[in-house]
């Protein structure tokens, strides 16, 4: 017993660490298969693996008419080539994952050079409920945080050991993120401009400023074929969207500022909601931004200070492009938010380090340190029981047991978007979707449109509506409509007869 204790003393930042990462995989994996796919993620499946040409309608055509750029889509392409299995589809994003939790790890070791504050920042990241959702989600956002994390991490060591080496894989990794999500560049402006100053630095040494100026121009270059061959069409091609509305205060800008950092700190934790609402981020929003001007003023001229250097600017430069309706439909949260993540989370590791190293007695740092502890434990409790973004798999399975056990007919009236759950568990359970299935559009259902004596009505979220007056049409008619499944969004599916 004696020999364990002084074991676990002797290694005890080594089990510190084992234990951070051992809970961030625990949260990424647990109830990773829980939940069947949504539509967006059903929408990612089947772009992945149009073919590269010999069709009109091939990958680059496909992407082109989406809103994001190609390298999650392309990645993914050769990633289903493995297997299309929706298990292995979203299996994916625990790779960017655990590299991010690497990444994030090593940032701290570097910046602040002890283990307890790199166990936090592994703890706050694995108990961060957005970043859970997305890794577990099938789409690019978890890919583009990887690289942001990579970023940030390449950007700390050019900072501190000024090596060629860095400056290019950061420059890699910044485009990388941008090739994922276009958002990326918003946080990636900043660190790129304080590492060009940083290397403008080196210019007496003439090989490795070249090598460092050689890689900012590759950046720029690609950065320049992105926008001609994806963002320049996208943008063209861009319908009307609908636009969130931004609540706003009789104080006007300025509030907005304390308002909105609130809302994103809220949102990415997915903070209890009260009554008070608006006061409440504005509040949550004042003492985050004048804890980190404080931190920056004590730290002046040292890397931590222009790591807040770089989260405030990333988020005045986001503040101005929502403001001015330029990025993210108006939205300051949501999920293109999302590339605030690695920032503040470096941030806000700093500021702990800050407040504890300012702190004048043990009981001031105990109280920082609980607060730290409920918020986790708060954030992870949020997490566990887990989401069920979709129902399709459940509604196909009673589907096909009504159909193969109790001789119900096959025959489905589809609604909504995408088809492709459809299309993919009717070849799962052996039926035609073609000869099976009838999409109604909008002028199917609006006009007097003959019905079959039997049929499924199956609605996979995003059509709702339309549901809605077929179902009532049938009961019009007189049809018997027995409801299977009533999930509002997340899918829905009846049984219609005469």
């Amino acid at each position: 017993m004696y020999s364990l204790r002084k074991s676990v003393i002797k290694y005890r930042s080594q089990i510190w660490v084992l234990v951070c990462f051992g809970v961030g995989i625990f949260m990424m994996c647990n109830n990773l298969f829980h939940s069947a796919l949504w539509g967006d993620e059903w929408c990612e499946y089947d772009f992945s693996q149009w073919p590269f040409s010999g069709t009109d309608w091939n990958f680059y055509y496909i992407v082109t008419h989406t809103y994001q750029p190609p390298l999650y889509n392309l990645i993914m392409h050769f990633w289903l080539m493995v297997s299309k299995s929706l298990k292995w589809f979203r299996l994916f994003n625990i790779i960017p994952g655990f590299i991010s939790l690497v990444a994030l790890y090593k940032s701290i070791m570097e910046l602040l050079e002890k283990k307890i504050y790199a166990g936090i920042s592994v703890l706050l990241l694995s108990c961060c409920y957005q970043w859970i959702y997305y890794v577990q989600e099938c789409a690019e956002y978890c890919l583009m945080l990887m690289f942001l994390f990579l970023a940030i991490m390449f950007w700390i060591r050019l900072m501190c050991k000024n090596r060629a080496m860095d400056y290019m894989l950061f420059v890699i990794s910044i485009v990388c993120a941008i090739y994922s999500q276009y958002g990326g560049a918003i946080v990636g402006i900043p660190l790129i401009c304080f590492a060009f100053l940083e290397g403008i630095k080196n210019w007496k040494d003439k090989r490795k400023f070249w090598i460092i100026q050689f890689s900012f121009a590759m950046g720029a270059v690609s950065g320049l074929i992105l926008y001609r061959f994806f963002l320049s069409i996208q943008v063209a091609r861009m319908q009307e969207v609908y636009s969130y509305s931004i609540e706003t205060l009789n104080i006007g800008m300025f509030g907005d500022i304390f308002l909105n950092i609130g809302k994103i700190l809220h949102w990415l934790y997915k903070m209890p909601e009260n009554k008070y609402g608006v006061l409440y981020c504005v509040i949550i929003g004042m003492l985050f931004l004048s804890v980190a001007i404080w931190c920056l003023y004590k730290t002046w001229n040292s890397l931590k200070a222009k790591v807040v250097m770089v989260f405030l600017l990333t988020y005045l430069f986001h503040f101005l492009l929502v403001k001015s309706w330029l990025y993210a439909r108006g939205a300051i949260e949501e999920r293109y938010s999302l590339f605030f993540l690695p920032i503040t989370v470096l941030t806000v590791c700093v500021i702990i380090e800050f407040l504890i190293s300012e702190a004048t007695k043990i009981k001031t740092c105990i109280v920082i340190a609980l607060v730290v502890f409920v918020f986790v434990i708060f954030s992870a409790s949020k997490i566990l029981p887990n989401w069920n973004k979709a129902y399709d798999d459940y509604i196909a399975k009673i589907w096909y047991e009504n159909v193969f056990n109790k001789g119900y007919s096959e025959k489905i009236y589809f609604v909504g978007y995408p088809s492709y759950p459809i299309i993919y568990y009717l070849e799962k359970y052996g039926y035609d979707y073609k000869s099976t299935t009838r999409n109604m559009t909008d002028a199917d259902v609006n006009n007097e449109t003959e019905l079959e004596n039997e049929f499924w009505i199956w609605s996979t979220g995003w059509g709702n509506n339309n549901y809605d007056l077929i179902v009532d049409k049938a009961k019009n008619e007189g049809y018997t409509v027995e409801v299977f499944c009533d999930f509002q969004t997340k899918g829905m599916l009846a049984y219609c007869n005469k």
